[in-house]
């Protein structure tokens, strides 16, 4: 089944906490006539969750996950929180509903200040638990709205009014990990801690708390998601050539690094990928490989 997924940049005063919003539907004919790329449910991009450092909200108004990530029942609407990802994580979405909203944080943002980014690692949990009745709320209220820019414009409205401003401490968590982000081989943690006058044990406590990792696993999953977004859209390259791109130490690093991300290595995972595409010729590659 077609699966339109559309992604959203957020409005300037939101920049410093969400990366973007993005919708998961079934495809009928508003998303056909909107610019996006088409997948398909059983997807591989789409039925594993692969390691990312991003927190998320989904306002599930469907019951869209036959399989849900740790932390959830199979088929049960709601909203939810989702924290970083370290490791694969099996997910599958249904084939005959699914009807998504969601918010990626920008790595570092206090969304939950009730809990740490580390008690979300690797799972979710209902909104709830974190927001309280604000989440109940607002889900109902979205669910009520008559288009997806309704929805949008009305999550933008509470997202302000939720999240709380950032403190010293969240602002140089969110530089150090721009800086981690922004190049193939990037500044080191020692040197980090100096830059931002802070030690590398306390950057390293404050990335669990903020994040959910320390500064090596972000780094390294950072790195792989440089790597993904070639290898998802389909092009080919000698993996000599793109560990050295990529900043890994050699082919082998690559490989072994990319197989603990995804499960397998990245041949095959190319291979399984342009076959799968191959049988459904509407699916395309999702932005930023499998944001």
């Amino acid at each position: 089944m077609p699966v339109a997924f559309r992604s959203f940049a957020p409005s300037a005063p939101l920049r410093p906490y969400v990366a973007h919003y993005f919708t998961l539907r079934q495809v009928g004919p508003a998303d056909v006539a909107t610019p996006g790329p088409n997948l398909h449910h059983l997807d591989p991009l789409l039925r594993q969750l692969l390691p990312n450092v991003d927190q998320n909200v989904l306002f599930d108004f469907a019951g869209s996950w036959s399989t849900p990530l740790p932390g959830l029942r199979p088929r049960r609407p709601g909203p939810f929180a989702v924290g970083a990802v370290t490791k694969p994580l099996t997910t599958r979405l249904r084939h005959d509903a699914i009807d998504v909203l969601g918010v990626a944080f920008q790595p570092g943002c206090a969304a939950f200040p009730n809990a740490t980014a580390e008690r979300l690692t690797d799972r979710a949990m209902p909104l709830e638990l974190l927001w309280g009745r604000a989440a109940t709320q607002l889900y109902r209220g979205l669910g009520a709205q008559p288009s997806n820019a309704a929805r949008l414009h009305l999550l933008e409205d509470a997202l302000a009014a939720q999240l709380p401003p950032p403190d010293e401490r969240a602002q140089r968590v969110q530089a150090a990990a721009a800086d981690l982000q922004c190049g193939t081989r990037g500044p080191g943690v020692d040197s980090l801690g100096t830059k931002y006058g802070t030690s590398r044990q306390h950057l390293t406590r404050e990335f669990r708390r903020l994040i959910g990792m320390p500064p090596s696993v972000f780094i390294r999953i950072a790195r792989f998601h440089r790597l993904l977004k070639p290898v998802a859209a389909g092009l080919r390259g000698d993996w000599a050539t793109w560990a050295a791109r990529f900043g890994y130490a050699d082919q082998a690093h690559l490989i072994r690094e990319f197989r603990r991300m995804v499960g397998v290595p990245p041949g095959q995972f190319a291979r399984q990928l342009a076959e799968f595409r191959s049988q459904v010729p509407s699916v395309q590659s999702l932005p930023n490989g499998a944001e």
